[in-house]
């Protein structure tokens, strides 16, 4: 498989990044990405977070690490942090996951660096983690993160109606999945390529 150390989740490498496991010094970056305004505007929660909520939070991941995957992304060349990635919610007797929390820095953002992001992803999802389905969650006004899903191979499957309370208004929310048969097809047919290390 293309990416570089794909049994040791400490480690992925794709075309221009590398993935490796959150660790306790990312926390303080972690709490600058999701309190940013603009960042903050696509999650779920509202709530500003303090340094002590994330480590807390991390204590609790230490537990859950079985069921939830979080990874943080670098640039290949100077190796600078650019930003993070989750798969979670692992349901192992379903063979099934979501997939998210996907942080970019700004300045990285526009270079399509995130449909790469999704490719390692889906790597990871179905040819280390044997997952049949990965998920998502993806606010209806977020039109143009609902198409470049749908670039990569993901389809919609649904609209989870008034189902969360944000932005002052009940919003809707469009439920994507790629299938694992329909990963290998888009394997096959090359559309992964550019995205190999």
């Amino acid at each position: 498989m293309w990416l570089k150390n794909t049994h040791n989740e400490a480690t992925m490498q794709s075309k221009n990044l590398i993935f490796r496991a959150v660790g306790e010094d990312d926390l303080q970056q972690m709490i600058d990405w999701r309190n940013d305004p603009e960042i903050n505007y696509y999650f779920y929660d509202a709530e500003p977070l303090s340094i002590e909520q994330q480590r807390l939070w991390y204590s609790r991941y230490l537990e859950t690490t079985n069921t939830d995957k979080i990874f943080i992304i670098s640039d290949r060349i100077s190796s600078v942090t650019i930003g993070m990635v989750s798969i979670y919610h692992i349901d192992w007797r379903n063979r099934k996951g979501e997939w998210g929390r996907l942080i970019l820095d700004k300045e990285y953002r526009g270079k399509g660096l995130s449909k790469e992001i999704e490719a390692v992803v889906y790597a990871h999802a179905f040819d280390y983690l044997n997952l049949n389905k990965l998920y998502c969650e993806v606010y209806q006004f977020n039109t143009n993160v609902i198409q470049a899903h749908e670039k990569m191979g993901s389809k919609i499957e649904g609209v989870l109606r008034q189902h969360i309370y944000r932005h002052g208004i009940y919003q809707d929310v469009v439920v994507m999945s790629i299938l694992r048969e329909e990963y290998y097809t888009n394997v096959r047919n090359g559309m992964y390529t550019q995205f190999y290390g």
